[in-house]
């Protein structure tokens, strides 16, 4: 499952950390594989410490690499030296998370690039985090033309993150555009959100009966069921 956002800031990091932990209580493994290998931040909002991470995963194997949480699920972190990957070892990595877990959790950065593409191509569900702003909305056009293009709109669904917030942009502006590839509507926790990401303990741990970790609890079960009957 391939988190992404249009656009920074739009929360796709701290959704990607927080499904994944949901899902580990739905399914016996699940690896959460951050591919913002430059500016990623999953060692902060997990409060992990970078011990291992991708440069061990691409030099050995993908177990290698991995860091296991508090919370049960195994995290590939970023390198520290920011170090990238080809598509070719993305593609290796993808295959090795299938054989070892049911499901795998992709942290990618906002990019219409090449790399989104492989993820798009090998994702079962590709998820756009969005909120109700303007410049989110024309952002998501392109990215439902670019899904297109790559085959993949079929497998994208829309998360709106903030949904309640003010914004010159209305709530039927996002139907018209999205439909029913919306998936979810998570409310704003601004405060929430920041504590749990300055502390590294995951608000869907922290506050399990909170709207938000609700709202993501549901989207996994959301997501489970419908591979499940896929």
């Amino acid at each position: 499952m391939v988190v992404f956002g249009p656009k920074p800031g739009v929360g796709t990091s701290v959704i990607a950390a927080n499904l994944a932990i949901a899902m580990r209580a739905l399914a016996p493994r699940v690896i959460l594989l951050e591919a913002h290998h430059d500016l990623g931040n999953q060692a902060t909002i997990l409060g992990l410490a970078p011990e291992r991470h991708l440069a061990h995963a691409l030099a050995a194997r993908l177990a290698d690499g991995l860091v296991a949480h508090s919370s049960r699920i195994d995290v590939l972190l970023r390198s520290p030296q920011a170090e990238g990957m080809t598509i070719a070892q993305l593609d290796a990595l993808l295959r090795q998370a299938r054989e070892w877990a049911p499901y795998t959790v992709v942290d990618s950065a906002p990019r219409l690039d090449a790399t989104l593409r492989a993820l798009a191509e090998a994702a079962d569900d590709l998820l756009m985090v969005t909120t109700p702003e303007t410049t989110v909305l024309r952002h998501g056009e392109r990215v439902l033309q670019r899904a297109d293009e790559w085959g993949a709109l079929d497998k994208l669904g829309v998360i709106v993150n903030r949904a309640e917030s003010e914004s010159a942009v209305e709530a039927t502006q996002l139907d018209a555009l999205f439909g029913a590839r919306i998936v979810a509507r998570l409310p704003s926790a601004g405060r929430l959100v920041v504590d749990a990401a300055n502390t590294g303990r995951p608000f869907i741990v922290d506050a399990a009966g909170h709207p938000l970790s609700r709202g993501i609890h549901a989207l996994a079960w959301r997501l489970v069921e419908g591979r499940a009957t896929r």
